[in-house]
């Protein structure tokens, strides 16, 4: 990474005009990503702006230029934030930092910005790419939050979420299974294979699993196993497996593997593994904000 200087307004002003428009993420001091949003510069004209209290890029005296980030993924109240961004110039690829105290206007958030609010930086081609695939939310499944007329537990608040998330998928006739002895199952659904694959046209019977941990602990392969014997009645096309656990390269190898057809009980139907940092890449996206703000703080 190599830091360019920012000697002036005007060429902090130069700067920002290359970052009009482009997508941002918002941290706390800590270096822990909260929300996502779009740096705009220009003169706040349309009826949306002027109901949002919008303020964009402008030179208003000699020391700062108001700036604004739009359209958070998630609201943010006034508070001292860090705001990167990145652009692609020409095989050349930048990162631009303000770290400042931000005024909460709703659904953006404000501050005049002087130049010693502000870093930019030539990055690498890995670099930039690391920023730009990168989860943007950090979860805390600890304090997962039990909804009213749920559960009464923060497991029970996970299968809340694992069931949410399904039903935002194509699947039909999904079923949430009670408390009792559930069989190794904590929901059904069905899919349509022509949903995904237009010439065929045949359901299959999927069977969820749900497995939640407060404090990370590993999965273990017995626990599992166990499980996946007693949905042997079922008799499932799939078995889908959703957690939050410690997932260690023992048990992910054996759950790929054929030994288990090869155990006492064999296990016929196909196993999916949904584990948590395919949970959080799930969550952070747009279509998934209403879940993630029902269950997150």
């Amino acid at each position: 990474m190599k830091t360019m200087n920012i000697e002036n307004l005007p060429r902090l002003n130069s700067i920002l005009e290359n970052f009009n428009g482009e997508t941002c993420y918002i941290y706390d001091t800590n270096r822990k990503l909260l929300s996502e949003g779009t740096l705009t510069k220009g003169n706040a004209k349309s009826f949306s702006d002027i109901m949002n209290n919008s303020i964009n890029f402008q030179v208003t005296e000699q020391d700062s230029i108001k700036v604004s980030v739009k359209n958070l993924v998630y609201p943010l109240n006034s508070n001292q934030y860090i705001v990167t961004s990145t652009i692609e110039q020409e095989g050349h690829f930048y990162l631009l930092e303000i770290n400042c105290y931000w005024e909460s206007y709703g659904t953006l958030v404000a501050k005049n910005i002087e130049v010693e609010h502000c870093s930019f930086s030539e990055i690498s081609k890995q670099e930039y790419d690391t920023i730009k695939k990168r989860t943007v939310y950090n979860f805390d499944w600890s304090n997962i939050i039990i909804q009213p007329g749920g559960g009464k537990t923060k497991a029970d608040a996970f299968e809340d979420l694992c069931i949410e998330m399904i039903s935002k998928w194509q699947v039909l006739n999904l079923d949430r299974i009670g408390k009792g002895v559930d069989r190794g199952r904590d929901g059904t659904f069905i899919v349509n294979m022509d949903s995904w694959i237009p010439i065929v046209n045949k359901p299959t019977k999927w069977v969820l699993q749900c497995k939640y941990s407060e404090s990370y602990a590993k999965l273990e392969i017995d626990e599992i196993y166990s499980e996946m014997v007693k949905v042997l009645m079922h008799e499932p096309d799939y078995y889908l497996l959703m957690t939050n656990r410690k997932i260690t390269s023992d048990f992910l190898d054996w759950f790929n593997s054929k030994t288990i057809s090869d155990s006492p009980y064999f296990i016929p139907y196909k196993k999916i593994l949904i584990q948590r940092e395919q949970l959080e890449s799930e969550l952070s996206k747009p279509e998934f904000l209403e879940i993630r703000m029902k269950y997150f703080k």
